[in-house]
């Protein structure tokens, strides 16, 4: 369709089917990809949904920094 904004939004449902089934390295890469369209189109409120998915990621695999 060529619409950036479409695509940005089937990355990120694609990359939630993968979190459901906790395919987490799928999950973080779909959401790496949608973080970059998302901030090459300026799309903030998406922007800011794939950083926070990202980190979930981090998150479930441990890697977090606590004080």
């Amino acid at each position: 369709m060529g619409s950036p904004d479409l695509k940005l939004k089937c990355l990120r449902q694609k990359s939630v089917a993968h979190f459901y089934k906790n395919d987490l390295i799928p999950y973080f890469r779909l959401n790496i990809e949608a973080l970059t369209l998302a901030e090459r189109t300026k799309n903030e409120r998406d922007a800011g949904i794939c950083l926070n998915n990202i980190g979930i990621y981090y998150l479930r695999i441990g890697e977090y920094p606590w004080p």
